[in-house]
């Protein structure tokens, strides 16, 4: 039997099978299967719903922080960011008071919640979690929302300035709300003591004070004289068609001197009746800058172009030395017989039996002096200046206290710390950096202030034009209550 043929294969597959000539068959590469490491997602404590909240805009130099811990993140964040008014929020608020075990989170739920019922206008509301809030953490905030309580809505101005006084220290901090505390400042404390009802011109030339009698001349004529105590009103004098300004009003313990352009009255406190008394042949008196009364009958005048006088129960004496200055502006008592003579363009001087000594150093345009007074509050000489500010002096050496670049036109005491009148800046007040400034932004008008005195820590300004301010921040409240 034969065998079979041998199968046939197409060329076509042996030339595809067939490795080529003269080449060896590819070698066989084992390599490892391809996989793709597993990454876990990173993490992200922004998405849990508990952890830490800052309120936004809030400053940590309020004493309050802002950041806290929550367990309801998602509803404070959406509190924060949501357009819907709070009055829509305080039940979920309430409920956050209510659950939260953290303090600060306590406090400002309770915050909102005082926010939330002051927009609506429900006070007794806002008054309790007001109350609340200041328990969990005194914040200032807070207690300036209690004062303008007090103020504005239960018109309780007497606690109202209780409180003011004790957060007055921080106020400076509360940069947040420093417009509302101006105008609540404002409120209790500036007030105004308006001329023009008693028929007298608003433009204020001197002021002084006798125990508790305001005298007041202004420079269309007007003479009166208020009581502090019961606001009675005594007019003495109104402008006239023939104007003759009162230049300088100043009281001693039987009389009150009132110098006027031609001649200068006196009014005695026990008979109530006046005496006119003429000045010197051809002197000006509007050119009397300042009176420094010694006695009853006795005097020093300081006059702008005739120097230093005396004036002794009638009789005038020029006080006169090889150099003494003849532009002169103040004079006040050094206390121990002399005097200290500030002169417009020389500084200031020492008068002591016919000698005139110059002190060096200091401002060289003397525009004001203020004396010690009854020794108890300070025994510095507070020294003013046209343009160089205010000065301190004790008899020896000089402080300069202020920027140095005020004019100064009237000066008084606080307790130890001078108040000072300006030509343009309103009123200042200190020793010692920071001043306190009372300006337009605190309501002082814009106008100079021409005359100025305290009593019992309440300030009184003459202004031209404006009539009398006041300011009652750091009065006694025993005295005016």
């Amino acid at each position: 039997m034969e065998a079979p043929p041998p199968e046939t294969v197409p060329e076509a597959i042996v030339a595809e099978k067939a490795p080529p000539p003269h080449e060896s068959p590819p070698a066989l590469v084992l390599r490892a299967p391809v996989t793709q490491a597993w990454i876990p997602p990173a993490f992200d404590p922004e998405g849990l719903s508990f952890g830490w909240v800052t309120v936004p805009g809030w400053p940590e130099r309020t004493g309050v922080s802002g950041h806290f811990w929550t367990t309801e993140r998602d509803f404070w964040r959406a509190l924060f960011r949501a357009d819907l008014p709070l009055s829509r929020r305080i039940f979920p608020l309430q409920a956050r008071y209510e659950q939260s075990t953290d303090a600060l989170e306590k406090f400002w739920a309770a915050f909102y919640l005082e926010r939330a019922h002051t927009d609506s206008g429900l006070w007794d509301s806002a008054r309790f979690w007001r109350a609340r809030a200041q328990i969990l953490v005194k914040c200032d905030f807070l207690a300036l929302d209690e004062i303008w309580d007090l103020a504005m809505i239960q018109k309780n101005a007497v606690e109202a300035k209780e409180a003011w006084r004790q957060l007055r220290p921080v106020y400076l901090p509360l940069q947040g709300d420093q417009s509302r505390a101006a105008l609540l400042r404002q409120s209790l404390f500036l007030g105004q003591i308006d001329l023009r009802p008693q028929g007298v011109d608003p433009f204020v030339s001197t002021l002084a004070l006798d125990q508790d009698d305001l005298w007041l001349g202004t420079w269309n004529g007007g003479l009166v004289r208020r009581s502090l105590a019961t606001g009675e009103w005594l007019v003495l004098d109104k402008p006239k068609s023939q104007i003759a300004p009162v230049r300088l009003v100043r009281v001693s313990r039987f009389f009150v001197y009132v110098f006027k352009e031609k001649s200068f009255s006196r009014y005695s406190k026990v008979t109530l009746g006046w005496k006119e008394f003429p000045y010197p042949p051809d002197w000006p008196g509007l050119r009397i800058q300042d009176v420094w009364v010694e006695e009853d009958e006795k005097f020093w005048v300081a006059h702008l172009g005739q120097g230093l006088w005396s004036w002794t129960a009638g009789q005038w004496q020029a006080v006169v030395g090889s150099n003494a200055p003849q532009f002169v502006n103040a004079v006040v008592s050094d206390g121990q017989g002399g005097l200290w003579v500030g002169s417009r363009d020389n500084g200031l001087w020492h008068w002591q039996k016919d000698l005139w000594s110059p002190v060096s150093g200091g401002p060289t345009n003397v525009s004001a002096m203020l004396a010690p007074g009854d020794g108890k509050r300070t025994s510095l000489w507070a020294v003013g200046s046209w343009g160089q500010g205010l000065w301190l002096f004790d008899g020896r050496g000089w402080n300069l206290v202020s920027g140095g670049r005020e004019f100064v036109t009237a000066i008084d005491w606080n307790g130890t710390d001078p108040w000072w009148g300006t030509l343009d800046e309103g009123l200042w007040h200190g020793q010692r950096f920071p001043l306190q400034h009372l300006g337009i932004a605190d309501g002082i008008p814009d106008a100079g202030i021409s005359a100025l005195v305290s009593r019992a820590g309440r300030l009184y300004w003459g202004t031209t034009g404006q009539s009398v301010g006041v300011w009652s921040e750091d009065d006694d409240p025993m005295v005016y209550r």
